[in-house]
């Protein structure tokens, strides 16, 4: 700024007269000062009710697409084992194989094949073997059978 334009701000500021202070209001303050009419106030709310429909579908829409990108658990173990040499390994598929409760072959293929089917077909025989007792066991009774 110049000398001469100060000077002209001076001279305008000095010739105001006391109650004509012009301070700069926030932001905040106007908006608060402006009061919307009921058409107005229904705009926006329309407005505002369009916009979240909006934002909603496209989250759905991202879910959809995370979820038919997300590898199975299965998938990723499938993998994780394939990486380690696992399906190779006739001591992991025969160790496999017995706790489900099936023979394992004798070639290394057939082995492969039979984890497969045995996956896909029910869960392990030695979980599934698992039963409570038929009726309480009580302190007499397990001294009787040792007797």
């Amino acid at each position: 700024m110049s000398k001469r334009t100060i000077e002209e701000y001076r001279a305008i500021v000095a010739a105001r007269p006391e109650g004509e202070k012009r301070t700069k209001i926030s932001r905040h303050q106007h908006l608060m000062n402006q009061k919307p009419t009921r058409p107005q106030r229904q705009a926006e709310i329309k407005k505002y009710k369009e916009l979240v429909l909006r934002s909603e579908k496209e989250c759905e829409r991202q879910l959809h697409l995370l979820k038919a990108r997300q590898v199975s658990f299965r998938d990723k173990q499938t993998a994780y084992d394939e990486g380690l040499g696992m399906y190779q390994s006739r001591t992991f598929l025969e160790s496999a194989l017995r706790q489900r409760g099936i023979d394992p072959e004798e070639e290394i293929e057939d082995m492969l094949e039979q984890y497969r089917l045995s996956k896909s077909e029910k869960p392990m025989a030695a979980v599934a073997s698992i039963a409570a007792p038929e009726k309480p066991t009580t302190w007499d009774d397990l001294l009787e059978e040792e007797e």
